[in-house]
């Protein structure tokens, strides 16, 4: 499998922002790591990731942050999350709300909006810079 692509490398960027008060290393880890599998779940995308295994093991386990973007085909945003085990990174899950993404490439889809909700249930636009 080749690098990450476009979409998961503004996503990770977005969701280190987002996680570094939980998951501080969070951006290391994801630079320092390599994609493994790639799976269109047919409502949504995961993206597996190997961290080599030198980083040290601590912190939250499970699916964490929301970091939402809006995905070309579809009529709501995919939301994102990171997949943790001990505060090591194990992997992307994006969620498209139950709308059928089988016909998505997420390798290739061109994508906008990358943003978070508050707790008034606001968008909050991310800028990401060029990943």
């Amino acid at each position: 499998m080749s690098g990450y692509t476009r979409l998961v490398r503004t996503v990770m960027h977005a969701l280190a922002r987002v996680l570094r008060g939980q998951v501080p290393d969070l951006a290391a880890q994801f630079a320092a790591s390599r994609p493994t599998v790639r799976r269109n779940s047919g409502f949504g995308v995961f993206t597996e990731v190997l961290v080599p295994p030198e980083r040290p093991v601590s912190g939250p386990t499970g699916e964490l942050g929301t970091v939402h973007v809006m995905v070309a085909g579809l009529p709501d945003p995919v939301a994102f999350r990171v997949r943790l085990r001990n505060g090591r990174l194990l992997g992307l899950l994006g969620d498209s709300y139950g709308r059928d993404t089988r016909a998505v490439d997420f390798a290739t889809v061109p994508f906008d909006q990358v943003f978070t909700v508050d707790a008034s249930g606001r968008s909050v636009p991310i800028h990401v810079p060029d990943a």
